[in-house]
């Protein structure tokens, strides 16, 4: 019973705190807030993307497919059209196969989403390495996206990037950074390169746009 009463009491005063700390009384009686007033102006949007994960695409027209298709239509009307980046956040297939990816292309280029104005940030997931680490297949890292979708995916990338999986981009002033691990087992193992890449692109991002969010 003292416990209870004692928990009781520490939460009644971390709500305390957390008031007091919120806002305070003026010499009018007026409460100020410490926190930012943000208004949405709908005339004013400074980024529009859409994130997806676990898309699971498997052969063509399957189910995973049909998701997908959907997903991209309610995005597209949502957004009247106007997305600046889809960021899809791994696992983009079933097995990492080749015709997974080109059906993957087939689902993106029959929406109304147009690379040259929508920019596609994909990173890879588990999923990507199945063909590699169960059934032996050369790893290809960004390659397997690079070799179907073309200049659509890994824009402005170097070539150790892309066979790295890292990206790092900028839509409308924001930085979006995608770092790949190196191995999967059953775990995530990030390799040394991959962890320092990523520090001198956040260095990079905070420095270019300072005050800004930056997607990771």
């Amino acid at each position: 019973m003292q416990k209870l009463i004692t928990k009781s009491l520490v939460f009644i005063l971390v709500l305390y705190i957390i008031q007091s700390t919120l806002s305070f009384a003026g010499s009018n009686g007026t409460k100020h807030s410490f926190l930012p007033v943000v208004h949405f102006d709908n005339n004013n949007i400074v980024l529009r993307f859409a994130a997806l994960s676990d898309t699971h695409i498997q052969g063509t027209e399957g189910i995973p497919s049909k998701k997908l298709e959907s997903a991209l239509a309610q995005i597209m009307k949502k957004s009247n059209n106007k997305i600046d980046a889809l960021l899809i956040t791994g696992d983009l297939t079933d097995y990492g196969l080749p015709e997974q990816v080109s059906e993957l292309k087939r689902i993106i280029d029959n929406s109304k989403i147009n690379s040259n104005k929508t920019r596609f940030i994909f990173a890879l997931g588990n999923h990507e390495y199945y063909n590699h680490q169960l059934k032996g297949a050369a790893w290809k890292g960004g390659y397997l996206l690079k070799d179907i979708f073309g200049n659509e995916v890994y824009k402005d990338a170097s070539v150790a990037e892309i066979k790295a999986g890292d990206y790092h981009t900028v839509v409308n002033g924001y930085d979006f950074i995608i770092v790949n691990c190196a191995k999967y087992d059953g775990g995530v193992k990030y390799a040394d390169s991959d962890i320092a890449w990523l520090k001198d692109q956040l260095e990079q991002a905070a420095f270019d746009h300072p005050g800004k969010p930056i997607f990771v």
